[in-house]
């Protein structure tokens, strides 16, 4: 190759590298003068002009400040409900769209939650999770709206300047390092004769918001994904239930005991599930963020392994928050949605007895079936936002657990809706029938003022309004076939009652509601006591002109006697009703005590159980099995019966289900101050240490044939 073939390669390689380095010159060039002339504020202006265009340009930077903060506060929006008709109800946090503050006009829309309802058999994951977009036309509508405001009609130059001001329109960008803002608000500023025309404002706040956005999407993924929430609360529970009655009900488990003596109120089991959440929610952590802290046991500390396992098990897997602080909380404040299979208020096992050969067996099963729902407010703070004065970005999940397992994410999340539509039903302008007149009354002809009326079509309903002093109201109703008038007030038995509506038909609906009634309850039992051969074992003094034998060497007596100071009856009554709403209550009864209670009257399923806190034993005994060979008698086999010994000892009680119902008289309760419900009881603890047999034990296996047996003599009776 010559050399003068080389220099004019050379040539040509120097005039390429000039050519991409100028390319990029020119690109740089590009982006820098495109970035300036965002920046510049507006058009040039007369020097005298300026304060007007200093006020306002500051007023857009006031303003954007302010939504930014409030974007961050409700979880990319600015105003959820009244822009976008989402529902916050502070009572019903999971029967909402998003989760309220106390105190706090902050709302937090829901980026997962089930938007069906909690009672409802299907669920339907849905989300209000916003995309940068909608995030930029949020901030947009903002300022438009409340720039003006902030100008108040520049009313403070008012002395100096006349100032003509038309609608404002905002575009806002969201990069990655900024949020910047061109506000076109058209001004046209007088003084002295002389105008200025001004319409072109900008601003710009340098942070990360889409960084805050991206983290907060990798906690969005995480729960859509592995349903963490769920997995975490299920591990909880699993940790702190146990069968005993200051654990939590186990999901499954199973004792070998001849008789139950574990019981717990669903209401209580409900306080203790929203104390764990309270407490072991803040514990979860974001791995890769600013506040990570990575605890490790004490190599001495009981139970390290399996702590530092539950311990390990909250920290999410994620990274890139590294200057990104991150929280998750629970707040007491908020009710979850809680039920578990419990009868009457009360959950407890299946018990099962049996007596094979002399020998008793027994066996709890517990099967504690939870469906539970609940928000989580999760927070991201980065520090050295809005120049060192912090920035939190929210937003909630709704963690939700259905026949003890996660919800099946079944479909794919709709998009986020971002209007809704209220129901026709409820429109002022549909409702075309004549004046219906509700007139509500108790069953002793009383008035019921204050009572709530709704009217229900399907699966929609609409509040019509309230009843006056005389129980009464008058209201035009949607017009619809086959539609119900539901009557519902704090003091008494909500009722619902069929009505058809027609166009321009006026017509009266009657309802009569059954008052709760306040009394205080007494337990008392009826024993039955063990009979024999020399006698009938009781610490009852006098004849029973009314007892019973039962058959089986036991004999009901209809003498009624207090419980004693050792023992609590757990008290479940269901009212039976078509019409009527649902009725139930639970409470426990210790010795004489009689707490208060409200209750209608009707007809009830009851489950009652009366438990002994007190030792009870039947010793060990020796057995022998005979037989008859041609006449002689030969003893087959010798055993030994070992000691049966229980801490706590069921004592009957009365179980009466739909067909054998507790009939409690309207007439007499609602002139009563006192109710007494009895008991079947087989006195078990009468009967003296030496006496005592295992067949003995047979009799808590027939508290609900007694119940029925002997149904009559166990009426209620009414002081």
């Amino acid at each position: 190759m010559h050399r003068g073939q080389i220099t004019a390669f050379i040539i040509v390689g120097i005039l390429i590298l000039a050519v991409v380095v100028l390319f990029f010159v020119i690109q740089r060039g590009v982006v820098e003068i495109g970035a300036e002339e965002a920046r510049q504020i507006a058009e040039d202006v007369p020097l005298e002009f300026e304060p007007i265009q200093r006020f306002t340009q500051d007023c857009v930077a006031i303003v954007a400040e302010r939504g930014l903060v409030r974007l961050g506060q409700q979880g990319g929006y600015v105003r959820p409900a009244e822009w976008h008709g989402l529902r916050f109800d502070a009572a019903e946090p999971t029967d909402s769209d998003g989760v309220a503050f106390a105190e706090s006009d902050v709302r937090l829309p829901y980026w997962v939650y089930n938007s069906a309802a909690n009672r409802a058999n299907v669920v339907q994951l849905s989300t209000y999770k916003p995309t940068v977009e909608t995030m930029e036309q949020e901030l947009g509508r903002w300022m438009g709206e409340e720039i003006s405001f902030c100008l108040d009609g520049y009313r403070s130059f008012a002395d100096q300047f006349t100032v003509q001001q038309d609608a404002a329109e905002a575009v806002v960008s969201i990069t990655p390092e900024r949020v910047q803002f061109q506000v076109e608000l058209p001004l046209t500023v007088t003084r002295d004769g002389r105008a200025a025309e001004m319409r072109h404002f900008y601003t710009e706040v340098e942070f990360g918001l889409v960084h805050l956005f991206e983290v907060a999407s990798q906690i969005y993924d995480a729960q859509q994904q592995s349903s963490f929430l769920e997995e975490h609360t299920l591990s909880l529970m699993t940790l702190f239930s146990s069968p005993r009655e200051d654990a939590l009900p186990p999901m499954t488990d199973t004792t070998f005991k001849l008789a139950n003596t574990v019981l717990w109120k669903e209401q209580d089991v409900r306080k203790s599930m929203k104390q764990l959440l309270t407490s072991y929610i803040p514990l979860l952590q974001f791995q890769g963020a600013h506040n990570f802290f990575m605890y490790q046991f004490p190599e001495d500390a009981k139970y390290r392994e399996t702590k530092q396992r539950v311990y390990t098990n909250m920290i999410l897997p994620l990274t890139g928050a590294e200057d990104v602080d991150v929280r998750f909380s629970y707040l007491d404040s908020w009710e979850p949605y809680f039920d578990a299979n419990a009868h009457g208020g009360v959950i407890q096992p299946q018990s099962v007895f049996l007596s094979a050969f002399g020998v008793p067996f027994g066996m709890q099963n517990f099967k504690t079936v939870y469906d539970i729902s609940y928000p989580v407010w999760v927070s991201l703070y980065d520090p050295k936002a809005f120049n060192g004065r912090g920035y939190f970005f929210n937003f909630a999940l709704e963690a939700n657990i259905r026949n003890n397992r996660p919800v099946v994410q079944d479909q794919v999340l709709p998009a986020p809706i971002l209007a809704r539509r209220g129901s026709l039903l409820c429109d002022a302008e549909q409702r075309h029938s004549g004046d219906v007149m509700v007139v509500v009354r108790d069953v002793l002809e009383n008035p019921v003022a204050g009572a709530q009326v709704t009217f229900v079509i399907g699966d929609e309903s609409c509040g019509i309004g309230v009843t006056d002093a005389a129980g009464r109201l008058a209201a035009a109703f949607p017009v619809a076939f086959g539609g119900v008038v539901h009557v519902s007030h704090p003091d008494h038995l909500g009722l619902s009652v069929p009505v058809t509506t027609e166009t321009g038909v006026a017509q009266s609906v009657d309802v009569v509601v059954q008052p709760l009634h306040e009394v205080s309850l007494e337990v008392k039992k009826k024993k039955l006591i063990k009979c024999g051969s020399e006698g009938c074992i009781t610490a009852f003094y006098g004849s029973d002109p009314l007892q019973e034998p039962t058959g089986d060497g036991w004999v009901f007596q209809n003498v009624a006697v207090p419980l004693a100071p050792t023992e609590q009856a757990i008290v479940q009554l269901e009212r039976v009703s078509a019409r009527d709403d649902p009725f139930q209550f639970s409470t426990f009864v210790v010795g004489r005590e009689k707490p208060l209670i409200r209750i209608p009257a009707g007809n009830y399923v009851v489950r009652m159980q009366i438990i002994a806190d007190q030792e009870y034993v039947i010793p060990a005994k020796r057995q022998c099995e005979g037989a008859d060979i041609i006449g002689i008698e030969v003893n087959e086999e010798c055993y030994i019966i070992p000691e049966v010994r229980m801490d706590q000892l069921p004592l009957g009680g009365l179980f009466l289900d739909a067909e054998h119902v507790l009939s409690i008289d309207g007439a007499q309760l609602y002139g009563a101050e006192e109710m007494t419900l009895y008991a079947v009881s087989p006195a078990l603890l009468n009967v003296p240490l030496r006496q005592r047999v295992i067949a003995d034990l047979e009799q808590l296996g027939k508290t609900e044939e007694y119940s029925e047996t002997y149904q009559e003599r166990l009426t209620p009776r009414f002081s």
